[in-house]
């Protein structure tokens, strides 16, 4: 079993990063916790957190491309689900160790305030499991 700190965010592609702020933060009550543009990719992205009630959401919106073109065509509601680990290097072997369908290998990414590092998985249905290590 990957040892988990708990639910860390839920991700979903968005339209507009600025649009879907404003409604989140204006109607639920939500406030943006941190924001940035992201060129780590083949295709920049805006990336902002949202938070309310201890509920997270990362939204990110392709700045081209044709991820950008499936999410206005077909939006996604949730793209994937993210949890909190310790220490991504034990958590990724043992998610190897399981056998788990590797989608994403541990990547780095700028984001907060000292970076993070994560995996991904999918599940028996096909959804996307993140694995996060906030540094």
């Amino acid at each position: 079993m990957i040892q988990t700190k708990g639910l860390l965010h839920i991700g979903m592609p968005v339209v507009s990063t600025k649009e879907t702020i404003k409604w989140y933060c204006d109607y639920m009550g939500f406030e943006l916790v941190y924001e940035t543009v992201y060129t780590g990719h083949e295709i920049a992205e805006n990336v902002a957190f949202i938070r309310k009630d201890g509920v997270t959401y990362e939204l990110y919106e392709f700045l081209g491309g044709k991820e950008r073109e499936e999410v206005i065509a077909s939006p996604k509601l949730i793209d994937h689900i993210a949890y909190e680990v310790e220490d991504v290097e034990a958590a990724y072997a043992e998610a190897k160790r399981l056998g788990l369908n590797i989608k994403k290998e541990i990547q780095d990414l700028p984001f907060w305030e000292n970076g993070c590092r994560y995996f991904m998985v999918t599940t028996a249905n096909g959804d996307t499991v993140e694995y996060m290590q906030m540094l």
